[in-house]
């Protein structure tokens, strides 16, 4: 697949990346993916951004838009600003000594496997969510024939999210951790009722009384006009509310 077999809007964000960081843009097909579509953004040391994408019938257009959106977001930042994110060891290590507590029944390696796992869930939802949301309002403004296939996955990715509000989380996983998954699902289920019209959305998560901190996180979505919205602020903001600020570790972009 190269950019050709894509939707002229697809085409053009990708032109505007390889215009605004200099590096080219390279596909490759990826059977493995669970989604439809990944960014490896280009560095200093790794000057080519590399799509990944998974072949079949459904289009990959708005999953790569959004992956691009991401990148252009980093090059339209300085480059002291520019980052990784990655998590604290020592609550890493937290996380794993709380599941070996709520779960006995699990071997020292599986109890690290299923730790790591939600720790590295969590910061990827903290990385990706509130950005996300930024680049959805951009596609929406800017790129109006993506507008079905972005309705129709955030609409999925919502109804999908809706399974965190199950009773038995609570008892499965840390607090922190599900509180924080269900408050960020919660502010993109009422960002997206909002963005599409469609306020029966929401509505899981206001009967799970989850209204208040939904508003919260989004106002630092919806407050400035989002090219003047610095991305890692922004993600400290949404960690300080959540309560893990500390989990937070900021490496270099390169």
């Amino acid at each position: 697949m190269s950019s050709q077999g894509l939707l002229p809007d697809t085409r053009e964000i990708i032109r505007t990346l390889e215009e605004a960081s200099g590096y080219p843009v390279s596909f490759f097909e990826d059977t493995s993916l669970t989604v439809l579509a990944t960014i490896r953004t280009g560095t200093q040391t790794s000057p080519i951004h590399v799509i990944r994408y998974r072949p079949g019938e459904q289009a990959p257009d708005y999953q790569i838009a959004v992956e691009v959106g991401y990148a252009l977001r980093t090059f339209a930042t300085p480059p002291e600003r520019r980052f990784h994110l990655s998590g604290d060891d020592d609550r890493r290590e937290n996380v794993i000594a709380q599941i070996k507590a709520l779960h006995p029944e699990l071997d020292s390696s599986a109890a690290e496997t299923l730790g790591n796992h939600l720790f590295n869930g969590l910061m990827l939802q903290l990385r990706s969510t509130p950005v996300g949301l930024l680049v959805d309002i951009w596609i929406t403004s800017h790129y109006p024939r993506l507008r079905g296939l972005q309705a129709a996955s955030l609409v999925k990715q919502v109804t999908d999210n809706a399974q965190s509000l199950s009773k038995e989380m609570k008892n499965q996983y840390p607090r922190v951790i599900v509180e924080g998954n269900r408050a960020m699902n919660a502010a993109q289920a009422f960002f997206v009722a909002d963005l599409l019209n469609q306020t029966q959305l929401a509505v899981p998560y206001r009967a799970a009384g989850l209204t208040s901190i939904a508003t919260t996180l989004l106002a630092y979505v919806t407050r400035d006009r989002i090219a003047e919205i610095d991305d890692r602020d922004l993600i400290t903001a949404w960690a300080e509310h959540l309560g893990i600020a500390a989990w937070v570790k900021w490496l270099p972009f390169n």
